[in-house]
């Protein structure tokens, strides 16, 4: 399909109109139109100035030069490519009207379905091409397309097979196969499909991106690195690619290396918020907890939705005693989880370390609600609120049935002894828990480092 004005250009260009020819210049004669002449001054002003000045050009056209099929075939496209889809349309439907069985002037008017969202019109109109031309492979493969979307990868795989009856080595419809093996784990299959789309078009470098991912899944990092960096070589300039090698780097336990392709990736494109989150992790993982933190908090400020970078972004905050931050961060959670006393501990202990028990108590005292009154949680609430502690808070956490409700619970009072000072009794729990918690290492890295702070305060 014609998905660029570029490529209506080099229709309009050569196949279409021909190659202009020189004419001899005739005196006191206005000078005959020229579809390629008005394609050439199109293309320039377009390239100097943009497609809204490109499209005034053809109000300069008269009326019989206007109505010209080529001329407003050209037109439409340059519409699209405004993203001025209603007035395209117009023109595209009437084109269609005046030839029903003209295959460009019907994907002209699939291109505008395609760009609106209209997914049962695009499928009318592929439907009337292949009535046309039950062998149209653009027809053929953008029906799979749609069927991958909607993940009916049966349906797919008997387009893609359509269209390579008609020709076996029609490069889209074998990416498409690929794609079907990989999303259906059939990795041998998919690998040798992607070899075949390299062997026709050896500068695909999403065939080269495909099998990477394949390799990656097998294990198999410094394959993938090779295909990565063959796909890097056709694109420098795309982020993804350099996303990917940062993955296929950090799975194969090449943090240093994994950074380096993570930093690339950002500056390629600064504002998609997983490279981020991706860098931050590998920040983290080399104990780099500054750099870490920055990069999630960068993933929020792109992407302030994003819930899950919150609890990582509030333990470094907690490790690196930017108080004022935790509590910002954990009184966010404990908005989306008002049942976590977790939550609501690590946001009243590090208001307590941020001399900010006055305002914690307020807070608190509107919360207590959110517990029964015979819970751990409302004990341990009302602990931080009165600073009164009873065996009954240790005897209702016993009670709790799940073990890793129990730790959380110990830690909530680790917590609370931590914030108001009393070293002996919060080491005491950070350390059982520390050395219990075997199959929870995010809990047990916690404790690590309350542990060393208090060991080295």
């Amino acid at each position: 399909m014609k998905l660029s004005i570029i490529l209506t250009f080099f229709l309009l260009c050569s196949s279409v109109y021909g190659v202009q020819t020189a004419t001899e210049e005739l005196p006191d004669e206005k000078e005959p139109f020229s579809v390629n002449a008005f394609v050439l001054s199109l293309k320039s002003t377009l390239d100097a100035h943009g497609v809204d000045e490109a499209i005034k050009l053809f109000s300069t056209l008269n009326e019989e030069e206007a109505s010209l099929e080529q001329i407003r075939y050209l037109q439409s496209s340059m519409l699209i490519s405004a993203k001025r889809y209603g007035e395209a349309q117009v023109i595209a439907k009437e084109l269609m009207e005046l030839s029903p069985q003209n295959k460009d002037y019907i994907f002209l008017n699939i291109l505008i379905c395609k760009a609106r969202g209209d997914k049962v019109g695009k499928k009318q109109l592929l439907e009337r091409i292949l009535s046309i031309d039950k062998n149209n492979l653009e027809a053929l493969t953008e029906l799979a397309d749609e069927q991958m979307l909607i993940k009916n990868y049966k349906k797919a795989r008997e387009y893609y097979s359509k269209a390579l009856k008609v020709k076996s080595n029609y490069s889209p419809a074998l990416f498409g196969l690929g794609k079907i093996d990989y999303y259906q784990e059939n990795f041998a299959a998919g690998k040798k499909t992607f070899k075949q789309v390299l062997q026709v078009d050896n500068k695909n470098s999403l065939a080269y991106s495909y099998l990477a991912k394949i390799a990656m899944e097998e294990d198999s990092y410094s394959e993938a690195e090779e295909y990565l960096k063959k796909a890097i070589k056709i694109h420098p300039d795309n982020y993804l690619y350099w996303l990917e090698l940062g993955e296929c780097y950090r799975d194969g336990n090449k943090m240093n290396e994994a950074i380096d392709a993570f930093t690339k990736s950002i500056e390629l494109n600064k504002d998609y918020f997983l490279t981020y989150l991706f860098r931050g992790s590998a920040f983290d993982y080399k104990e780099k907890y500054v750099e870490a933190l920055n990069d999630y908090l960068q993933v929020l400020t792109i992407n302030p939705d994003y819930y899950l970078i919150l609890e990582p972004a509030g333990q470094l905050a907690w490790k690196l005693e930017k108080w004022a931050l935790c509590s910002q961060i954990y009184k966010r959670l404990y908005a989306q989880d008002p049942k976590s006393v977790y939550y609501l501990s690590m946001y009243s202990a590090s208001m307590i370390k941020n001399g900010q028990k006055s305002s914690l108590k307020t807070f608190l005292s509107q919360n207590f609600k959110n517990f029964p009154k015979d819970s751990a949680e409302y004990s341990i609430t009302r602990l931080f609120f009165d600073d009164v502690w009873g065996i009954v808070i240790t005897q209702r956490i016993k009670k709790k049935e799940k073990k890793r409700e129990r730790d959380y619970m110990q830690l909530c009072l680790a917590l609370y002894y931590d914030a108001n000072n009393d070293w002996y009794r919060a080491t005491s729990i950070y350390k059982e828990i520390h050395d219990t918690s075997d199959g929870n290492p995010v809990l047990q890295r916690f404790c690590r480092w309350n542990l060393d702070r208090i060991d080295n305060g």
